[in-house]
Formats: C-alpha cells, sequence, structure tokens
C-alpha cells in the first residue's frame, strides 16, 4: 500500500491503472505525461496489427501435410492460456517444434479465455487458435464454425506438443471432436 520509487528484482509490487494484463517479460517506461503514454501505447497496439494481419487463408492440422507439399512452410499458431507462465511454457514448446520444412510462428499469445476477436485474428492471419486450460465461449465457437477457423484446446502440455509435431510430419492421428451440448451463463 505504499508508493515505492523503484522496485529492483523479486520485489513484489501493485500496479494500477493498466488496460489490460502485461506480458510476462514486458518492459515498463516511464514517460513524462499521460498523453505522451496514450500515445505510445497506441503506437505499440498498430504495430502489433500490422504485424498480425499478414495473410488471408484458412490453416488447418489436418491439411498441414498437403500444405507443406504445395510449399507452405509456416504454421500460424495463436496461444491462449489460464496464466502468463502458461503461455510462455507453450509458446516456446511450439517454436521448438520448428524444422527446416516447417516453420511454426507465434502470430499471437495473450492469458484469458478464446474470444471472437481471436477467431477474427486467426481467420485473417491463416493461423490455428491452441488453448491450454481455456475454454472458448459460444460466440467464438459460432465464429470459428462460420470462418473454418480451427481451436484446438488442451489440458496438458505433452498433448498439445505430440498432436503438433504429429502434424507437422503428416501422421495426425485421427482428432477426437468435442460435442457440446449446451452452454449456460453464471
Amino acid at each position: 500500500g505504499r508508493r515505492l520509487q523503484s522496485a529492483g528484482p523479486s520485489t513484489p509490487v501493485e500496479i494500477t491503472g493498466l488496460a489490460e494484463v502485461p506480458i510476462a517479460g514486458d518492459e515498463f517506461n516511464v514517460v513524462a505525461d499521460e498523453r505522451m503514454a496514450r500515445e505510445l501505447a497506441e503506437q505499440r497496439r498498430s504495430k502489433e496489427k500490422e504485424d498480425m494481419f499478414k495473410a488471408n487463408a484458412k490453416a488447418s492440422l489436418d491439411d498441414l501435410f498437403a500444405q507443406i507439399a504445395a510449399g507452405v512452410k509456416e504454421l500460424n499458431i495463436i496461444v491462449k492460456a489460464d496464466v502468463a507462465g502458461s503461455v510462455e511454457a507453450v509458446k516456446a514448446s511450439l517454436v521448438k517444434l520448428s524444422n527446416e520444412e516447417v516453420k511454426v510462428k507465434i502470430v499471437h499469445s495473450a492469458v484469458g479465455g478464446i474470444t471472437e476477436n481471436d477467431v477474427m485474428l486467426a481467420n485473417a492471419a491463416n493461423a490455428i487458435i491452441i488453448g491450454f486450460n481455456v475454454r472458448p465461449d459460444k460466440s467464438a465457437l459460432d465464429d470459428a464454425a462460420a470462418q473454418g477457423v480451427e481451436i484446438r484446446t488442451y489440458r496438458v502440455i505433452y498433448e498439445c506438443i505430440e498432436e503438433i509435431e504429429a502434424a507437422i510430419k503428416g501422421m495426425l492421428a485421427p482428432t477426437y471432436k468435442e460435442v457440446l451440448l449446451g452452454h449456460a451463463e453464471v
């Protein structure tokens, strides 16, 4: 509850006034006034959007091997997880799967459930969505079905890694489809 002028490594602090959760490893910059801070944040957001919206075709793990044979050399993935540590672990594990034929590229990663915005981004960036210990909401599922975006959810990181690795090698086993019986809003 006290104001601090500096906080070194391993010093717990509470930061207020942030619009969204920062990603692990993000740098904090100090600026002279709030107007400058807003401009800097807007510049960073627009740069991230430009980086994310480059491709425009759909992607699926099931047809990845055919795409590789046709010349596609990059697998775009959006990672969503329950906590920042999980996001970083899944990202690091998936990037290690890159080989000479296929480069795994993490287009976007964040903490929280899978939303409509994630589906729109996946559609625009030719990406699949990997959810780790999170679920898509009803509107995200509907949008994904309408736009042909693939959403894969996992509870165990090794299953995720094995499935992506198998897809890259062209040996993806039959998929198990989750059948939803209903949704409830609490």
